[in-house]
């Protein structure tokens, strides 16, 4: 999936413009910063981004025998 479309979906749209300014949340956080947005959506949808590598994962611990994330934006490499 090309970058212009992976970033025109709306709901994605939205999860990037969350971790914008070096803010990293888990998706429990992100749900609450957009309660509108079902749950099956966004961890589909945030899934969808850090394969793409627009997100990354900085930390995981096990919360009730699953595993969470904490994500960010992913840096872009120095040339």
């Amino acid at each position: 999936m090309a970058s212009a479309d992976l970033l025109l979906h709306p709901v994605r749209l939205r999860i990037v413009e969350a971790f914008l300014g070096d803010r990293a949340l888990t998706t429990t956080q992100l749900r609450a910063e957009l309660p509108d947005v079902p749950p099956a959506s966004l961890y589909r949808q945030v899934a969808r981004l850090v394969a793409a590598g627009v997100l990354g994962v900085v930390a995981q611990r096990r919360v009730r025998g699953a595993l969470e994330r904490t994500t960010c934006c992913a840096r872009a490499p120095r040339a």
